[in-house]
């Protein structure tokens, strides 16, 4: 059996094979759900309110009990990332508003982007160099950590009291008894 499914208000419909991601249908009929986890039910950006047909869904994933509150699971609310299209019949969805979700990271970086334009050129120049010390103090950090790293390793494998030298030493005891 098929599942006729709908996106309101002006959303795209049309049939679906059941066990269909409800957000790869909505990919299928060239409909944009957000989906900042790729689908591992890690945000609520692709969160849609289910209008009728919620019983021809699958049962609520972790992920969804997770990033959903009580009240939007009983408003109806899935992610679309997570549930399936399961039984045949009509399906009708309507995305959850910006407002009452997580924003993307499209979305915070079209508004970083935003903002960033607007400010004057001092402190779009005050503001890059601070991005910058951030990111070089990040990468210094790092090759700090690798060094100290790779130098225990080189030290626990040539002093004789490090911790890595002992099974050497007891491997040389064993083989002279």
């Amino acid at each position: 059996m098929s599942v006729e499914i709908k996106f309101q208000p002006d959303g795209p419909s049309g049939l679906i094979a059941e066990g269909t991601c409800v957000l790869d249908a909505a990919r299928r009929l060239g409909f944009h759900i957000p989906a900042d986890c790729e689908g591992r039910g890690e945000c609520d950006t692709c969160a849609v309110t289910v209008i009728t047909g919620a019983t021809l869904l699958s049962d609520l994933t972790d992920g969804e009990r997770k990033q959903l509150s009580a009240e939007r699971l009983a408003g109806g609310q899935r992610l679309a990332c997570q549930c399936k299209a399961e039984h045949g019949g009509e399906l009708v969805m309507r995305l959850v508003a910006p407002t009452e979700r997580s924003r993307t990271t499209e979305e915070k970086t079209r508004d970083l982007r935003k903002e960033f334009s607007e400010l004057p050129f001092e402190r779009k120049m005050a503001t890059l160099v601070q991005l910058e010390t951030i990111a070089v103090s990040q990468a210094l950090n790092t090759i700090s950590e690798a060094s100290i790293s790779f130098g225990k390793k080189i030290f626990d494998s040539v002093l004789p009291g490090s911790d890595s030298a002992k099974p050497d030493r007891q491997e040389a005891e064993d083989k002279r008894v």
